[in-house]
């Protein structure tokens, strides 16, 4: 199912090819039709499987974006169905997941107009030049980076270019202050050149150094980019794969490779999978849901 913001962009792209606009209650009347429909189809799926609505709603989705994928020609058939079925299935599983997320991770401050495709390729690229501290930035002079997918296909729209440059200047989306970060933009677009870290001076050339590689998909996730620095001579320094997997959340190839993210790696005092877990635990403990949280809350960094 779409996101709202989609559906609004949806809405303007429409006015826009049609030269006109919509009295506000026709448009909210539409939303609201659309979004009725989408219960329904959710609700319809969650208990024709016996999932729950949130399972129902990503395997809809997933199946969507699948099958789209395949019409476009990303991926051969019969590889969309095969791929479709293999990512309902990982949903299902997270199911009986413990519930690792903090509340920082639900609400973050950043920079838009995207949490996936803007503040997580940020923090991906300066995760990246962080990884270059010390003797491998100093040998660095060239870095590009590749972008796949979902990224590929809408990055720019979504600002994930200017967030490219403003993370390999050392920057992060809750850090980072909107002028300042237009300073950099603008000065690296304008000399081609873009201060690695906040340290290093190196030659960036957008056109040169950054590739959209939208008819490739790597497999954990349509919002992947992959980073690589060299040296004068070509020699490649470092590479390293990110995945933006939503709300401005980021893991690399090494956590996928192990199957853990890094809100997996929290012992918790009160671990909870489902809302019934968090009643009873709260009830059996003699504490509100506010203090169980709370506890968890501040077993984190």
């Amino acid at each position: 199912m779409p996101s709202g913001g989609v559906i609004v962009s949806y809405f303007e792209w429409l006015q826009g090819l049609q030269q006109k606009s919509w009295p506000e209650a026709e448009v909210l009347r539409k939303l609201l039709n659309i979004l009725d429909d989408a219960f329904d189809t959710i609700s319809a799926r969650a208990q024709r499987e016996n999932v729950s609505m949130r399972t129902a709603a990503l395997s809809i989705r997933v199946e969507k974006v699948g099958l789209s994928n395949g019409s476009a020609g990303f991926f051969p058939d019969p590889q969309p169905l095969a791929w479709v079925g293999e990512k309902i299935s990982e949903y299902r599983l997270r199911e009986v997941e413990i519930v690792t997320h903090g509340v920082f991770e639900l609400f973050k401050i950043g920079v838009g107009p995207s949490s996936s495709h803007t503040m997580g390729p940020m923090s991906a690229a300066a995760d990246f030049v962080e990884w270059l501290a010390g003797e491998l930035l100093a040998a660095t002079a060239r870095v590009r980076v590749w972008l796949y997918g979902s990224l590929a296909l809408t990055g720019k729209g979504h600002a994930t270019d200017r967030a490219i440059l403003v993370g390999l200047a050392g920057y992060r989306p809750d850090l980072i202050n909107p002028d300042a970060a237009e300073a950099i933009i603008g000065r690296a677009r304008r000399e081609k050149r873009l201060m690695l870290d906040g340290s290093h001076m190196i030659d960036f050339d957008e056109a040169r150094d950054t590739s959209y590689l939208q008819r490739e998909r790597l497999p954990f996730h349509s919002n992947c980019m992959r980073c690589a620095a060299f040296t004068v001579d070509g020699r490649e320094l470092m590479s390293r794969v990110y995945y933006s997997i939503g709300g401005g959340a980021i893991v690399d190839e090494e956590a996928v490779a192990v199957s853990v993210t890094p809100a997996r790696l929290i012992d918790l005092p009160y671990p909870f999978a489902s809302a019934a877990e968090l009643l009873t635990m709260a009830d059996v403990a003699g504490v509100s849901i506010a203090a169980l949280m709370f506890a968890n809350e501040l077993v984190r960094d």
